[in-house]
């Protein structure tokens, strides 16, 4: 299952008060799922967890250490985040806030400027490393943008063919 489809239904049971409407939420991951392994790390990530309790692994990030990678992600300043933090409350609110158009923009410019020996092989890392940034959704129109000389826009519909490439 995507990790998306997860924070949907966080974001859901946030908003849910019904401990009906909460439970019958919380079982559409486990509805989702490939394998064993994969009920075992929903399971942990429900409880905000990477491991059982009886395994002393923890996360080790407090708010400032978890800022500074905001920060780094953001491209702003640490100092900006936790403001944003003492503002909204939530660090993953901020998080959220500071997802924008120009990380995307910023990494295919990047893409685009890399040039010389071993150019494909760094084009390609810093395509995944993208990727690995953006949700599904996301994924598939930063691919097509690089993959697309010519975005066709009809009225207000993007138009593409069942084949994903704009006519």
């Amino acid at each position: 299952m995507e990790f998306a489809r997860l924070a949907h239904t966080f974001e859901e049971l946030e908003r849910t008060n019904s401990r009906l409407a909460l439970i019958e939420l919380l079982t559409e991951p486990f509805r989702l799922v490939e394998g064993p392994e994969e009920i075992k790390r929903i399971c942990y990530l429900v409880q905000g967890r990477v491991a059982p309790f009886f395994e002393a692994l923890e996360m080790g990030m407090a708010e400032k250490t978890v800022a500074r990678s905001i920060a780094l992600a953001a491209h702003t300043t640490p100092e900006d985040v936790l403001q944003r933090y003492a503002t909204l409350g939530d660090m993953g609110l901020v998080a959220e806030q500071l997802r924008r158009v120009d990380e995307v923009f910023l990494g295919l410019r990047a893409i685009a400027q890399t040039a010389g020996k071993g150019a494909i092989e760094q084009k390609i890392a810093r395509l995944a490393d993208l990727l690995t940034q953006v949700d599904g959704v996301s994924a598939k129109y930063v691919v097509r943008i690089l993959v697309l000389a010519t975005w066709h826009i009809r009225s207000k519909n993007w138009s593409f063919s069942k084949n994903g490439y704009a006519t």
